[in-house]
């Protein structure tokens, strides 16, 4: 009978830092700052907070409607969720806006907002 040793092969930095960067969820209603409400290991745990927060809010969809001026109102809002910070400094120190790797669809904040 043979017996195997597997040996733990050092991680580059690059596999270190991705696996030490968090997703951080950040509520976003179009008028006052987004903010960071939620931090997860994966997006797989990000994804399934976000849908945790939306039970029992309206979706903005085809049945339920929004104007221009509801996006632009504190009436509906979404989820973002970025991989690390959402604001960077590139390498001239000129701060870089990431896009996000998930957003949730728009919701009323206001069950009665969409009637």
């Amino acid at each position: 009978m043979r017996t195997f040793v597997v040996y733990n092969k050092k991680k580059t930095k690059q596999q270190q830092l991705k696996h030490t960067i968090m997703k951080n969820i950040y509520y976003n209603d179009g008028v006052n700052p987004s903010e960071c409400v939620h931090t997860c290991n994966t997006l797989e745990d990000a994804k399934e907070w976000v849908n945790k927060q939306l039970k029992g809010y309206t979706m903005v969809d085809a049945d339920h409607r929004c104007t221009e001026e509801d996006y632009q109102s504190s009436r509906t809002a979404l989820y973002r969720v970025f991989d690390g910070e959402p604001i960077t400094l590139d390498e001239d120190g000129e701060p870089t806006l990431a896009e996000p790797i998930y957003e949730s669809n728009y919701f009323y904040t206001d069950h009665e907002s969409w009637k």
